[in-house]
């Protein structure tokens, strides 16, 4: 959801959900200063809604989707989040990361900030933890450099 609060600054929101099978999660992350941005959160049962108040520029939007009875369990993408005095655009996805369980991350070799941000998928009824690590600008530029999906995941039928 977005709602503008003054000409500068743009309000952009995301539900984050840990049910049993289920969890979805995101977060914004800030290009110029090489870390997740904090937020402001409104817990209402299973879901958080974190409310982002972002100045004009370029961000990364990472979004993270799991659900125990599917293949892939896990889709995590990158999008960037593009903030302008006239309001907010997402782009479709740049990179995708699919897999089935924690142990296959390891063979993906991937930037920090995103692996990360999966571990720090929320828990059972509970919100993510993402927010207390600064990253250097080469981690910031192994971001950048995702293209296309990645995956581990073989299905079979």
């Amino acid at each position: 959801m977005i709602d503008n609060i003054n000409n500068n600054v743009k309000e952009y929101k995301i539900t984050v959900f840990a049910g049993t099978n289920t969890k979805s999660w995101g977060a914004v992350y800030s290009l110029s200063k090489n870390k997740f941005i904090k937020n402001k959160i409104k817990k209402d049962g299973a879901e958080y809604r974190h409310t982002y108040y972002l100045m004009p520029g370029k961000y990364l939007l990472f979004s993270g989707d799991r659900w125990s009875k599917r293949i892939p369990k896990f889709i995590i993408s990158l999008h960037f989040l593009n903030v302008t005095e006239q309001g907010i655009t997402v782009e479709k996805p740049f990179a995708t990361v699919e897999f089935n369980d924690d142990t296959e991350l390891e063979q993906f070799k991937l930037p920090a900030p995103l692996l990360d941000f999966i571990k720090g998928r929320p828990g059972y009824h509970n919100d993510t933890d993402v927010y207390d690590q600064a990253y250097t600008q080469e981690s910031t530029q192994q971001l950048l450099k995702l293209k296309g999906t990645y995956s581990l995941v073989v299905e079979t039928s």
